[in-house]
């Protein structure tokens, strides 16, 4: 493990030493497996939204020669901006969530904070934290306004993705200001393998109908790290998975844990609520694997809705055939009844994440 990790480590550590992290094997296996999945599925049509809103951030917002007040308008202003093509929604559900819990998404504190995170004045100590602007938060803004430096970061989505990936071993920080800065370390680590690889910049450049920016490659660094810990993460070996390795890295006590537990197995469902990046996807995770009592995810399905996520993608509806016609597909709901009935006996769990944002 690393023993510490510098803050701003771009000019700290060079270029070997970022790449010592990650494992090079395990990149390039699920690189191509990467590449095939974009090329075979809608996964750049769903997540195109956030290349769309940060792209935006990027071309209207300078730090350097903007007010706070005029970032703060900016800001607020981004969230006006329709991001998915054919659809009359608004603004991004990862930024406009934070208004289930406070007044304002961003305030003239938080716009102070991403100033002195990214002149890099608070240096190795850790900074005063507004509440409603949590490290996650902070991580997309300041990967819009310097994206050379910052990549996006939510624990809950990429933590999995970022421990499978790399050579590291042993304990590292999982929440807090340390987690912030352990994760853009990897990043960078990653991003010195993806930067210009062929396959990437004609992928990215049809897609998005534009030259790659440097924010985008900022975010395509996030996006094969989600991939991993969405996709390919979950793939571990069939393992027995109790409740003393559940909540070997949760702050959940073993008894809240077998609570949590015994209401899944009563209710059949339940719902975790919470602030963004406060690890809710992570224990659901968890809770499944304890549930089948296994490590593998060969009966866990998971999904995550977005806002062009609709009924004929989670249950059934038509799709064009390429002969143009049409054919009734079966949704990831349906796949997993139907995959559960002929199994009867047998528990399967199927993992909603932002359930929220459906527009089912």
């Amino acid at each position: 493990t690393l023993n510490s990790i510098a803050p701003f480590f771009k000019g700290v550590c060079g270029f070997a030493e970022r790449q010592e992290v990650i494992n090079i094997q395990l990149f390039e296996e699920n690189y191509i497996k990467y590449i095939n999945h974009c090329k075979t599925t809608n996964w750049l049509q769903e997540e195109k939204y956030k290349f769309n809103f940060a792209y935006w951030v990027f071309k209207n917002l300078d730090i350097e020669t903007h007010s706070d007040e005029e970032i703060l308008r900016l800001a607020i202003e981004s969230q006006e901006q329709k991001y998915i093509e054919d659809s009359n929604e608004t603004g991004v559900n990862f930024i406009k969530s934070e208004l289930q819990f406070n007044d304002q998404f961003i305030t003239l504190k938080d716009i102070s904070y991403l100033r002195a995170l990214i002149s890099q004045s608070f240096k190795d100590s850790q900074p005063s934290l507004e509440k409603n602007l949590t490290h996650p938060k902070i991580s997309v803004w300041a990967s819009c306004l310097n994206p050379s430096e910052y990549f996006p970061y939510a624990s809950s989505d990429l933590q999995a993705g970022l421990s499978y990936i790399t050579s590291l071993e042993g304990d590292y920080p999982k929440t807090g200001f340390k987690a912030f800065q352990h994760a853009q370390l990897l990043m960078h680590g990653l991003k010195d393998y993806l930067l210009g690889r062929e396959e990437i910049v004609e992928l990215y450049e049809n897609h998005l109908s534009r030259e790659l920016t440097k924010v985008d490659w900022s975010w395509i660094v996030q996006d094969f790290t989600f991939f991993i810990s969405k996709i390919i993460a979950m793939e571990t070996t069939q393992e027995d998975y109790t409740i003393d390795d559940a909540t070997s890295d949760l702050f959940l006590s073993k008894e809240e844990f077998r609570d949590y537990l015994d209401l899944l197995n009563s209710e059949k469902n339940i719902i975790l609520q919470g602030p963004p990046g406060v690890g809710k996807t992570y224990i659901a995770k968890k809770l499944a694997h304890c549930l089948l009592n296994s490590r593998g995810n060969d009966r866990i399905e998971m999904i995550q809705f977005h806002q062009s996520y609709s009924y004929e993608d989670f249950i059934q509806g038509f799709r064009p055939d390429g002969e143009g016609g049409f054919k009734l597909e079966k949704g990831i709901f349906y796949k997993l009844c139907e995959k559960a009935r002929s199994d009867s006996g047998t528990k399967y769990v199927l993992i909603i994440d932002e359930i929220n944002r459906g527009n089912l």
